[in-house]
């Protein structure tokens, strides 16, 4: 059979929805898994499933959290630097610059330089003045002069690619002021400070796993609302309001069975949307790693290791946790998502329900990455944000038993709460009567 035949007839019908459907009524056993089989055949031939749950994950993902690094990156758009330098004497320092700037201009004259950011001919303007040789001959200051917009967000590259040059040239002026008076470095510098990571056993920190680790907690929050939440809403409350859910239940199945079949449609959707997203997340960090400017040595050495710094310590319990994460989350956020849709009688009225669940979701989801690590105990006992803890605990530090266990029960006794809740508001009393 060709693929043309597979999925176009001779009256050009589609034939792959009706041959997965037809399927369903050759699957022995329960009356959940027709009803589930029945709203996956639905959701394949909804195209807004398809492109809200799969499609737009998978694409914007990477285009919002890469493209601004991307254009942001010294290395695929470097900064353009002029370089107006007005002092002779300064041509070391000149070279300098030039060498470490990919785009560099030098103007060995006064120019307009508010005419020069107007038209946006340069990043960032390096202003040397006449004197500024003669005052460090005579054991003086000198002073360059940055000129920039701040609404053009590279010069902040332009001034952390050129840091490195000043500091070093004015490092070795120090160097040579001190050797002619036969002094060491430590007069001038009595105190220095080192930063050393406080991390597990095991556990090593890269560019990657700071990302990751603030990051990947967050999608395992989202996944709960927004995985498969316009399916869901439209097998519940979209039915409702069309009749069909009524028709439904007038057979001779129980309702319980009937809530579980779509319960577990939702759970599949939201899981393979969940495997799209994390599958996005991981192209997208490894984009913003190459693209990052600030660590360019490290961009080069991208592994699994460096997005999850715990799979260094037990690589089994870190995949497993991040797998039970995504699954918990899916199906607490279907829970919620049906007890939402079942107390509305249209779809409109159950996306103002959900709305009011997500809001009050998004916000520790959002601050859970910026808080203290002295406020995640709290955090434990807040349906959804206990998850985030729970994967974030896994990837930063799965040595640590007692919390992760703690997040892990909690999450599963919510769970089994929204379900029952939703039981309770799915009935055909309820349908009846709205």
């Amino acid at each position: 059979m060709s693929m043309r035949r597979l999925f176009k007839g001779s009256s050009g019908e589609v034939k792959l929805t009706r041959s997965f459907g037809k399927l369903g009524y050759t699957i022995p056993g329960r009356t959940e898994v027709i009803v589930m089989w029945k709203e996956l055949t639905e959701s394949i031939r909804d195209r807004r499933t398809m492109i809200n749950v799969f499609l737009l994950p998978a694409i914007l993902m990477p285009i919002t959290m890469a493209v601004p690094l991307f254009m942001m990156s010294p290395k695929t758009s470097p900064p353009s630097i002029v370089i107006v330098n007005l002092d002779p004497m300064a041509q070391d320092l000149v070279k300098n610059l030039t060498k470490a700037l990919a785009k560099s201009v030098v103007e060995n004259k006064e120019i307009n330089i508010s005419e020069v950011m107007a038209k946006g001919s340069a990043d960032l303007v390096i202003f040397i003045p006449r004197d500024f040789s003669e005052r460090l001959s005579a054991g003086k200051s000198a002073t360059l002069i940055y000129y920039f917009d701040p609404y053009n967000m590279k010069y902040s590259m332009a001034i952390s690619v050129i840091s490195n040059v000043i500091e070093s040239y004015s490092r070795n002026i120090l160097y040579q002021r001190l050797k002619q008076i036969n002094m060491s470095l430590e007069y001038v510098e009595p105190i220095k400070t080192e930063m050393k990571e406080v991390v597990p056993k095991g556990i090593t920190v890269s560019p990657a796993s700071v990302f990751s680790a603030m990051l990947l907690p967050i999608f395992i929050g989202i996944i709960a609302i927004s995985g498969a939440s316009s399916f869901a809403l439209d097998m519940i409350a979209g039915e409702r309001e069309r009749k069909t859910l009524e028709a439904l239940l007038s057979n001779p199945v129980g309702d319980f069975s009937v809530l579980m079949g779509k319960y577990l449609a939702m759970a599949m959707i939201a899981l393979l949307s969940a495997v799209t997203m994390i599958l996005s997340l991981g192209v997208s960090l490894v984009l913003m790693v190459a693209f990052i400017p600030f660590y360019p040595s490290e961009s080069m050495n991208f592994s699994l290791k460096d997005m999850l710094p715990g799979i260094g310590y037990n690589p089994m319990a870190v995949v497993a946790g991040i797998i039970v994460a995504v699954i918990l989350s899916a199906l607490t956020g279907n829970a919620l998502i049906t007890i939402g849709a079942s107390f509305a009688r249209s779809f409109k009225e159950a996306q103002q329900y959900v709305g009011f669940i997500t809001m009050a979701l998004i916000i520790p989801i959002i601050a859970i990455p910026y808080m203290s690590p002295s406020m995640m105990g709290a955090l434990r006992f807040v349906p959804v944000a206990n998850l985030i803890v729970f994967s974030r605990d896994i990837m930063l530090n799965p040595g640590d038993f007692l919390p992760i266990v703690e997040s892990l029960l909690l999450s599963v006794a919510y769970l089994v709460l929204f379900m029952w809740i939703s039981s309770k508001m799915f009935s055909r009393e309820t349908i009846s009567s709205s």
